[in-house]
């Protein structure tokens, strides 16, 4: 089973994990997986040991291979899992595959910024919809 270490709140633990629900839905991941909580005890008691890094996501695979980075999971994986993949051959679609990276680079680069200031500017008090409390509970989580 692959072991995916996160946080609710990270915009790129949130990529993965749709990821892999979407792989698992398909039934094209093999054995599943596992959403674990990335607490501050299992950063520095084995994620940094195993990676070198306390960033998050991080996922261990059913072998015990660990890989870092929402991109690199998503391509460890689909090199491992190609039933229904999520970005098409290069060999066969080079230009399908030219644009679902120019999505992913979008999304990874740029998104962020808008997808970040929603988070925090409707943390502010006086907006209706409002994320404070959820923001409190999730960095509480994971500083306590």
């Amino acid at each position: 089973m692959y072991r995916l270490f996160s946080w609710e709140h990270s915009y790129f633990s949130g990529k993965i994990r749709a990821y892999l629900r979407f792989k698992d839905r398909m039934e094209d991941l093999g054995p599943g997986f596992e959403d674990i909580l990335a607490t501050p005890e299992l950063i520095a008691g084995l994620l940094t040991p195993r990676t070198g890094s306390g960033a998050v996501p991080q996922m261990e695979a059913p072998d015990g291979t660990w890989v870092q980075d929402s991109s690199e999971i998503i391509d460890f994986c689909e090199a491992a899992h190609r039933k229904v993949p999520v970005v098409p051959d290069p060999a066969t679609s080079p230009r399908h595959c030219l644009a679902a990276y120019l999505v992913k680079l979008l999304a990874d680069e740029w998104m962020v910024v808008p997808g970040f200031w929603e988070r925090w500017y409707f943390s502010e008090p006086g907006h209706g919809l409002n994320h404070l409390g959820f923001n409190e509970q999730q960095w509480g989580a994971v500083i306590a």
